[in-house]
């Protein structure tokens, strides 16, 4: 340990290092589960191999609640892309979802686009919603020209997914 490395595992002197830590882009992504654990991938810049193969510069830890210091398990990854990976599978290893459930998410996420996509048809609002991805965890979306109408659909969408999360 002691050797200083970029995001994209060059060795880089402490000065250099100092002023990467600093930028909010080390942090690759932090989430809260719905179960309440809090699952934290970052950029370290320090080789945490302690001398066992090649350098281990970036760090996913799951703690029990967002705050609380003590981790549940942690991995350590040597590029950026294992990390985003690495980040995946400990959401997956600490809140997973069965089969069942995830279909039940995706067929109630569905309906809730149909939803708003025809009020937003029958109004003649500029509104879009855009979804992509084959998996729930790459599901994705938004809202173009949000009128106060789809706000209030969208709203009650989110909640009737929140409830659905919560009775799993």
């Amino acid at each position: 340990m002691g050797e200083y490395y970029d995001m994209q595992g060059n060795p880089i002197d402490m000065q250099e290092w100092v002023v990467l830590f600093g930028k909010k882009e080390r942090i690759i992504k932090q989430e809260t589960l719905p179960n309440g654990k809090f699952v934290s991938t970052v950029y370290l810049g320090l080789d945490h191999s302690f001398g066992m193969g090649g350098p281990l510069i970036f760090e996913t830890m799951v703690f029990p609640k967002k705050g609380d210091g003590h981790d549940i398990d942690i991995k350590r990854y040597a590029t950026l892309e294992e990390a985003k990976e690495g980040h995946k599978r400990m959401v997956e290893k600490y809140y997973p979802l069965d089969k069942d459930l995830r279909n039940k998410i995706i067929n109630i996420l569905a309906s809730g686009i149909k939803l708003l996509n025809a009020v937003a048809v029958r109004n003649k609002l500029q509104t879009k919603i855009i979804t992509y991805g084959p998996k729930l965890g790459e599901i994705d979306g938004f809202i173009v020209g949000l009128e106060p109408e789809v706000f209030e659909l969208a709203d009650k969408l989110i909640i009737l997914f929140e409830q659905e999360i919560k009775n799993a």
